[in-house]
């Protein structure tokens, strides 16, 4: 409502409505001033003051009495746009007349609204609330439309915070519990008066909102249906309604009802308002008075009623009666004479009493709480008022009602202080409580609780005032009490991955379900690897299988079908015309005398031209002379394609288009064989460059990166047994048999576990520094890995061992091929060596060895390969190793020890057989060369010409000796 409108009850029945507006328009007497409007309802008066001031003047003048009754002043209460009051309704007028008159002024059909009749009024209650333009059609149609000839007034009804329960059986502590719980709508309940009889009771709130929201819905206790009403203080019964009387009407009917205390229409006439007035200030002027300056929040202290009471009982039973009044700024106590008005002060100041309490912030907080408006109310003859700018609480009562006051306004604060406190559980227990008991933990009131799953505490977080945040800590203490835990072990391989998978959830999820239980993976963790890190990379240098640069290999790569390399003729026809210009000038030359060549001749040479075409010229074979059982034309396959030119022209005379033709060719392949010698050089040089690179720059790195690797190798060991063992926490109530779930748990469990096989010859003699790849490979698929000869047998769960395979086959297939042990390589002991300028064999590196033995098994002409960094070009077929970087080249060998039966033949006097013999080729222009060309040409005889000397070499024996 708005400011300035008071309420005035405990006028006389009879009290004129004039004398009453006169007496709150006098200063003088009530301290108030000109009143807009009076509304009368029973015996309360709604009045509205036109100044606001002067209503609030009124309320400080108190305690006003008129006619020698005390008047109770307050506040206004605000309009209810739900309620209308109806005035001068006969009692003899029908019901349905009535119903068919309020219908057509309020313009709303039956059951929009509800009907109640007391005396010669009527009660609305509308279910949809008017605002003030429907407020004033509504007035507008009662003023212009009388019922039975009779003018009709309605009346607006302020608010209620009281509503009439009527049940069977009534108890006042039963209705109190039920209307503070949530299921009623309800709230605080101020108090619960029941009616004799106990059929009816009256509940009070302390809030008009509350009352209005318990009237919106219907109510049930102990399964009674309980008729909820608004309760008007004016329209209050006189004595407890027999049993004949009716029960409230359902919505949009009304009733009668003599239950309640009837209206006067027409109020008696008061005496006039001025007669009492000399004769009081006759008795005023006969005693003695003495004023007393007291600050304003004193004045307002001893204005309350019952902070009068107290005095006035005070004062009376004092030697001389004497009375007090309080003005607009001080005391007037009076008494029948000064002295005893005197005595009568001092005793008044004496009565007062003050004292300060000290509030921290968290007290100051509890201000705030709605309860600290009960606690004013409740305390007796006690004023609190906070000292502004400071934490101080001051408090004014009664000498001897002190400690009573300290005492309850101690447990207030110490109780309605906001509070925080933590109720600690494991993470487990918490997410028990929220599956199972919401409901009970969303009813707990006035607190607020959070849930806390952090990793170093977990539990609910309990906040609100300090009483009632106790109360639910001890109350989930005591929830914990019924919840039981025990630790299922699980060990399987990559247990702790799959139950973190989706997999391993779904049934944790199924079995929670089942046995109305939590299962709780606080402490297992799983997590892979560094993803970045590659399998191949943990493997040692010495077991890579290092790819080639595309520019290196065999000298002599095998050209496809029908391909032709740079070296060769372009055009195989071109070939053919230019022989038939040669036979055509071998006929002329015929002809001049001269003979000619077979035409046998020149049908080999065309047909070695096409089958030796694709082949790559030798330059070296050039030097070397046919065999004795060779004719001529046949070393054309050798020589390419000049020489087949070369070889048919030898029989007769060459003329000098051929030669130049020959010439040209000679020098073009020279030039391209030089160019492809070059890129291959380029080419494994930077291949050789990046070998160091990867290699390291100084062997403190290496030490370093060993150092990683074993630290590595020894924290993946150490992680593999973490992934193969879980613990899970199984939380469930004392009440429920969950001993069957662990054994459920691991069939499950091991009904998804899987095995898989992976077999390769290369297990067999797998390198030691492979066993961090396998111990990463374990790790990062959480699988369990067993070698047995040449199988790998891996157990874990589905998806995780197939994904295990694959990576493992694929690691095998980059180690080297002499690692893996493929069928290609035998497995003999054969021994590489070069041959140092002095004679000396020096190994090769088990590594290159390895390297050189494949490739000789697969029949390469040349290897190119990094010796100590150095690009080398190894010739399988000459046995030399040529170093481009110096240009000079090595003889090395290869052999293999005696079989075992060649060693049984042999005897134990073969025993230095094993050792390598030694060759050490000669100088061409040594002394020792000639002699041993000039002996071997001897024992050649006619065959001399025919036989070229290419090499020539001292060999050295198993004991040292020349050979």
């Amino acid at each position: 409502m708005a400011e300035g409108v008071l309420e005035v009850g405990g006028a006389p029945p009879d009290a004129d409505e004039d004398l009453l507006v006169l007496y709150f328009e006098s200063r003088r007497r009530s301290g108030g001033g000109p009143v807009r409007s009076c509304q009368r309802l029973g015996p309360l008066f709604i009045l509205t003051f036109e100044n606001p001031q002067d209503a609030q003047s009124v309320l400080a003048r108190a305690p006003h009495r008129l006619q020698g009754a005390e008047l109770r002043v307050r506040p206004a209460p605000p309009w209810d746009p739900a309620g209308l009051l109806l005035g001068g309704v006969s009692p003899q007028t029908p019901p349905e007349l009535l119903e068919l008159y309020v219908e057509h002024v309020l313009e709303r059909p039956p059951g929009t609204y509800s009907l109640r009749r007391v005396g010669d009024w009527a009660l609305l209650r509308l279910h949809e609330p008017l605002d003030d333009a429907a407020l004033a059609a509504v007035e507008e149609r009662v003023r212009c439309r009388k019922l039975e000839g009779a003018p009709v007034a309605v009346q607006r009804l302020p608010q209620t915070d009281s509503v009439q329960v009527r049940a069977p059986g009534l108890h006042r502590d039963l209705l109190e519990l039920y209307f503070e719980n949530r299921r009623s709508g309800g709230g605080r309940v101020r108090a619960v008066r029941v009616l004799p009889g106990g059929r009816a009771a009256i509940v009070s709130f302390q809030e008009p909102a509350v009352a209005a929201r318990v009237l919106q819905q219907p109510h049930q206790l102990q399964d009674s249906e309980l008729a909820v009403s608004p309760y008007y203080e004016f329209l209050e019964p006189a004595e407890e309604p027999g049993p004949g009387d009716a029960e409230p009407a359902a919505p949009g009917h009304q009733e009668s009802s003599t239950e309640l205390a009837e209206l006067p229409r027409e109020p008696s006439p008061a005496p006039p308002a001025a007669e009492p007035e000399p004769r009081l200030q006759a008795v005023t002027e006969a005693m003695a008075q003495e004023r007393l300056a007291l600050p304003a929040p004193t004045l307002l202290f001893l204005r309350r009623e019952d902070v009068r009471a107290h005095l006035g009982q005070l004062l009376a039973d004092g030697a001389t009666p004497a009375t007090y009044a309080v003005a607009e700024d001080e005391v007037v106590v009076t008494a029948q004479s000064p002295a005893a008005a005197r005595a009568a002060a001092r005793l008044l100041q004496d009565a007062l009493s003050s004292f300060t309490m000290e509030l921290s912030a968290r007290e100051a907080l509890a201000l705030c709480s709605p309860r600290w408006h009960q606690l004013r109310e409740r305390l007796r003859c006690c004023e609190m008022q906070l000292a502004p700018g400071s934490g101080r609480l001051q408090v004014l009562a009664l000498r001897g009602t002190e400690q009573e006051n300290r005492r309850q306004l101690h447990d207030f604060l110490r109780d309605a202080a906001p509070d925080e406190t933590l109720v600690a559980m494991e993470r487990g227990a918490l997410r028990y409580l929220q599956r199972h008991y919401q409901d009970l933990l969303a009813s707990i009131p006035e607190v607020s609780m959070l849930p806390m799953e952090g990793d170093d505490v977990a539990g609910f977080r309990v906040s609100g005032e300090a009483g009632r945040c106790q109360a639910a800590a001890e109350f989930l203490q005591s929830l914990l009490e019924t919840i039981s835990s025990q630790t299922v072990t699980l060990s399987y391989p990559g247990v702790a991955r799959f139950l973190l998978d989706e997999g391993g959830q779904s049934i944790l999820r199924q079995l929670e379900s089942r046995f109305q239980c939590v299962l709780e993976l606080g402490n297992v963790q799983w997590s892979p690897p560094d993803p970045q890190l590659e399998l191949a990379e943990l493997l040692p240098p010495s077991c890579r299988q290092q790819p080639q640069p595309p520019t290196l290999g065999s000298k002599h790569p095998e050209l496809p079908d029908g391909a032709a390399g740079d070296s060769l003729p372009p055009d195989i026809d071109e070939i053919k015309a230019l022989l038939t210009a040669l036979r055509t000038d071998g006929t002329r030359e015929d002809e001049e005398g001269r003979g000619s060549p077979p035409p046998a001749l020149h049908e080999a040479a065309l047909q070695q031209l096409e089958g030796g075409f694709g082949k790559e010229w030798d330059p070296d074979g050039v030097l070397k002379p046919p065999g004795a059982d060779q004719e001529p034309w046949e070393t054309s396959e050798s020589y390419g394609t000049r020489d087949v030119l070369l070889d048919e022209l030898e029989s007769g005379e060459e003329d000098e288009e051929a030669q130049m033709l020959l010439a040209i060719q000679r020098s073009m392949d020279s030039t391209q064989h030089e160019d492809e010698e070059l890129k291959r050089a380029t080419a494994l040089s930077l291949h050789s460059y990046r070998e160091e690179q990867q290699a390291g720059p100084c062997p403190e790195g290496d030490e370093e990166d060993a150092g990683l690797l074993a630290a590595l190798e020894a924290s993946l060991e150490e992680a593999l047994p973490a992934a193969d063992t879980a613990r899970v926490t199984l939380y469930a109530s004392f009440e429920r048999d969950v001993s069957a779930l662990p054994r459920q748990l691991e069939q499950a469990l091991e009904a998804r576990l899987r095995t898989e096989q992976v077999e390769s010859a290369g297990l067999r003699a797998l390198p030691a520094g492979c066993r961090r790849c396998l111990a990463l490979l374990q790790r990062r698929h959480a699988v369990r890995l067993s070698v047995s000869d040449s199988t790998a047998t891996l157990h874990g769960f589905a998806g995780y061992t197939a994904a295990a395979a694959r990576d493992l086959a694929v690691l095998l297939q980059r180690l080297r091929p002499a690692e893996r042990g493929a069928p290609g390589v035998v497995a003999v002991a054969a021994r590489w060596v070069r041959w140092d300028p002095t004679g000396t064999a020096v190994p090769y590196e088990p590594t290159v060895a390895a390297l050189l033995e494949a490739a000789w098994q697969r029949g390469e002409r040349q290897l190119d390969v990094l010796l100590d960094g150095r690009p080398v070009i190894v010739d399988l077929e000459q046995m030399e190793e040529y170093d481009i970087s110096t240009a000079s080249a090595l003889p090395i060998s290869r052999s293999e020890p005696p079989s075992e039966s060649a060693w049984n033949l042999l005897g134990p006097e073969a025993s230095g057989l094993d050792e390598e013999v030694r060759l050490m080729p000669l100088a061409e222009d040594s002394e020792e060369f000639g002699d041993t060309v000039q002996l071997f040409y001897a024992t050649l005889e006619e065959l001399y010409n025919k036989i070229q000397i290419v090499k020539v070499a001292r060999g050295w024996g198993p004991r040292g000796g020349p050979g």
